[in-house]
């Protein structure tokens, strides 16, 4: 069931996906048309894997032995769907995360009334003084 949930979540995201790049111009349109080049070449590594390694298949790993081109796809699928969703996790995002976390760490915004004690306002003025 799970894996059934997945294929049709990455489905409807593929075909989201398809509408946005006919639908945007400009730089959103270059964004996404990189995107589709990253996933061709996770497509065509998975395609490469499956045809060599056979035994990598998720429906002959059930015992499900009357679907071989179903079992090739839905393996390819699982591989290149995964890789999208695992980028989002710790892609090439992850970088710049950490980069703008870095420049947040010096700012501090408050908003409403702020009561501090005088061991704070010591660690303040010697904090300024340094």
């Amino acid at each position: 069931m799970l894996l059934t949930a997945f294929v049709i979540e990455r489905t409807v995201a593929a075909a989201a996906f398809a509408v946005a790049l006919i639908r945007e111009k400009g730089d959103e349109r270059k964004e996404l048309l990189v995107t589709l080049l990253r996933m061709s070449v996770a497509g065509a590594i998975a395609a490469v894997v499956i045809y060599k390694f056979a035994w990598m298949r998720l429906l002959s790993t059930f015992d499900v032995t009357t679907h071989p081109r179903a079992d090739m796809l839905l393996t390819w699928l699982v591989l290149v769907c995964g890789t999208d969703r695992l980028s989002s996790f710790i892609g090439h995002g992850a970088d710049k995360a950490a980069a703008a976390k870095s420049k947040d760490a010096s700012t501090l915004e408050l908003q409403g009334t702020i009561a501090v004690d005088q061991a704070g306002v010591k660690a303040v003025k010697d904090r300024a003084v340094a």
